[in-house]
């Protein structure tokens, strides 16, 4: 689903933050995670394959999904760990992108890659995955 304007697409990711935020904090006792790699859409000659933390619940699905990207410190593992965990506990699949250690950025709060194109290639992943329903594919981000 692509958003008309880039205001909806705020809106909607603003509305799914905080719904999810005041749900609580969960444990992070999720299975672990598989590892995948994935390439940038429309990527710079030279922007290597991104990686990525892939969760799925128990079951064959199809299952609603939800791209999570970190904030500009990084920490994809952690953010796996916590949101990603959680969000597969609820019956999500769930990929969170690691946007800086494939391209050896170790913080980018000031400056950072087009990380809506990082998005874009985790929804492809998404998308593909006999396990996702890909007409509810969500993002969220930090």
């Amino acid at each position: 689903m692509l958003y008309r304007s880039r205001q909806s697409l705020r809106t909607t990711l603003w509305i799914l933050f905080v719904v999810l935020a005041s749900l609580g904090h969960a444990d992070a006792h999720g299975a672990g995670a598989d590892q995948v790699h994935f390439a940038v859409p429309h990527a710079k000659p030279g922007v290597p394959a991104l990686l990525g933390y892939l969760r799925q619940p128990a079951g064959d699905g199809p299952f609603a999904a939800v791209v999570l990207l970190h904030g500009c410190g990084g920490g994809a593992d952690k953010l796996d760990r916590t949101w990603g965990a959680r969000l597969q506990d609820w019956g999500y699949v769930a990929v969170t992108v690691d946007s800086f250690g494939p391209r050896g950025i170790t913080t980018a709060c000031n400056v950072s890659p087009d990380r809506q194109l990082d998005a874009y290639g985790a929804l492809r992943l998404l998308a593909k995955n006999p396990a996702v329903d890909s007409n509810r594919i969500a993002v969220m981000g930090f």
